[in-house]
């Protein structure tokens, strides 16, 4: 990095993508296909509820007055149109780190990776507004699928969905409706965390094969290349220089639903990481399926994960 512009190319990346790319003042990885949770919405659907199409909730109270218009039932009861979609699968902690942030989580593991904040105040208030969506019956009580939910929202199971923004471009393409995206909406502040995947260079190879990796790091995460990736893919171009390319301009004006994930990174936090993180990552994942499925009270699955987290984590605590 020293060899090829040092701060000024550090500085070209948004700085909420550096969060999970280093550790103290080490820098382990370069960003490159990145994403914030964000909130899709069917304009349509809003317009046939007679609410403003323009105008998607900003607060968890908005989300749930919204969703209650927006949820739409046969004769028999039965719902034929959710209002609101949450996954319960693939990437819970990941869906509830953005609410517990939102709630007034500063994070959920401290900066060493050797400590977990899963039962805490702000947690305990995420999950219940999880929780009530359900009670609501506008977003399902049971499992909500990670993989399938934007399938579901493009075929008008759903009225508004949370997901990555790395399903934008799959959304564009299939929705038959005009759809708007938003911030996640806030409580008592806005917040996401950030997610996808950095670029590595193992440091036992060869000289020049590390060489070749960086050259070819340094071309995959030009403003040109990020891009076009990020038209291609919905994910977010991770250079501020790659919004000033023509050609990106033009697709952004065209389509202004891809600007919001860029303009929530202020709000951003790391994704969750600590020692042995993806066993961690599922410790949370784990309970909080068991709350929303009803298994384990709220207070039981968040005390639970507290417990089993630090379980994991006690031998990589200074004695």
């Amino acid at each position: 990095m020293p060899r090829s512009g040092g701060e000024r190319f550090r500085q070209d990346f948004f700085a909420a993508f550096w969060l999970n790319a280093r550790v103290g003042r080490t820098t382990y990885s370069i960003p490159f296909q990145r994403s914030t949770i964000i909130l899709y919405f069917n304009k349509e659907a809003f317009e046939r509820a007679g609410l403003d199409p323009n105008a998607p909730p900003k607060t968890w109270a908005e989300v749930e007055r919204d969703a209650q218009q927006l949820t739409l039932r046969d004769a028999s009861g039965d719902v034929t149109r959710w209002g609101v979609g949450i996954p319960t699968t693939g990437f819970t902690y990941w869906l509830f780190q953005g609410f517990a942030a939102e709630a007034g989580a500063r994070r959920l593991a401290n900066d060493d990776g050797t400590e977990v904040f899963f039962n805490t105040p702000p947690t305990h208030r995420a999950l219940d507004f999880w929780l009530r969506l359900q009670d609501m019956k506008v977003e399902p009580g049971n499992v909500t699928d990670w993989g399938t939910l934007p399938t579901q929202f493009v075929a008008g199971k759903f009225a508004m969905i949370y997901h990555s923004t790395g399903s934008l471009t799959f959304v564009r393409k299939n929705a038959g409706f005009p759809f708007g995206t938003a911030f996640m909406p806030a409580d008592k502040q806005y917040g996401t965390p950030t997610g996808g995947g950095n670029l590595y260079i193992f440091k036992n190879i060869p000289t020049e094969r590390k060489t070749a990796a960086w050259e070819f790091i340094q071309w995959m995460t030009a403003p040109q290349q990020a891009a076009r990736w990020s038209e291609a893919s919905g994910y977010v171009a991770v250079r501020r220089s790659a919004f000033s390319i023509r050609l990106y301009q033009d697709y952004t004006a065209q389509f202004p639903q891809a600007l919001v994930a860029r303009d929530q990174l202020p709000y951003a936090q790391a994704e969750l990481s600590s020692h042995n993180s993806a066993q961690v990552q599922k410790v949370l994942s784990d309970n909080l399926q068991s709350a929303l499925t009803r298994a384990k009270t709220a207070d039981q699955a968040l005390a639970a994960a507290q417990q089993q987290a630090d379980q994991i984590l006690s031998q990589f605590r200074k004695k």
